[in-house]
């Protein structure tokens, strides 16, 4: 099988080059992010895209940023990976949901 796998979550543009996968929050203006100019060998970047195109029009243009390996958000159209805001099952969707003060 395979070794354990070891999820770290930084803003700390020093560990770029050691990572195997950059996650972009691509809602808002990408360039407050530090990106590195290269991608390091065997590494994928991916764009999130957690907004509608309406309120952000760049996210349309994702796609098309040669930068990213794969853009995740709720649009089918305008992601290669759907994640949605809301679960995808039916049951899950009909359960009350637990609020906190």
């Amino acid at each position: 099988g395979q070794g354990a796998m070891r999820v770290t979550y930084s803003s700390d543009p020093a560990l770029a080059k050691s990572a195997d996968v950059i996650l972009v929050p691509a809602t808002g203006d990408l360039a407050r992010f530090e990106l590195p100019e290269n991608k390091a060998a065997g590494q994928a970047w991916v764009a999130l895209a957690g907004e509608s195109a309406y309120w952000w029009p760049h996210v349309e243009d994702l796609q098309h940023d040669s930068r990213f390996d794969l853009v995740m958000g709720y649009s089918r159209q305008l992601a290669d990976m759907h994640a949605s805001y809301t679960p995808h099952d039916y049951h899950a969707l009909r359960r009350p949901k637990a609020y906190s003060v």
